[in-house]
């Protein structure tokens, strides 16, 4: 899986962390007092003018981050076709 890499101690490196894996751009927030992740995707644009940026909240544990994963490869094969979809159109 692409998103292997997030762990629980992985997102605990900066309270929001801001990424991109080819046309998916994603953000991490996280809350150390509700032991949350706030997790974002979106496309194109920088997160504050994007228009099409889901989001979702996980649990900040082995659990969470798991769903988290699974989460992101979704949108992260959702956005790739969607994207050969616009360049074959």
């Amino acid at each position: 899986m692409l998103f292997d890499f997030l762990t629980p101690h992985w997102l605990g490196r900066a309270h929001t962390y801001h990424g991109e894996m080819g046309p998916l751009r994603y953000r991490f927030r996280m809350d150390a007092k509700e032991k949350t992740v706030e997790a974002s995707v979106y496309t194109k644009v920088c997160f504050e003018a994007a228009t099409d940026a889901v989001t979702e909240t996980f649990a900040w544990d082995e659990a969470g981050v798991s769903a988290l994963r699974v989460w992101m490869q979704g949108h992260y094969e959702r956005i790739v076709s969607e994207t050969e979809s616009e360049k074959n159109a």
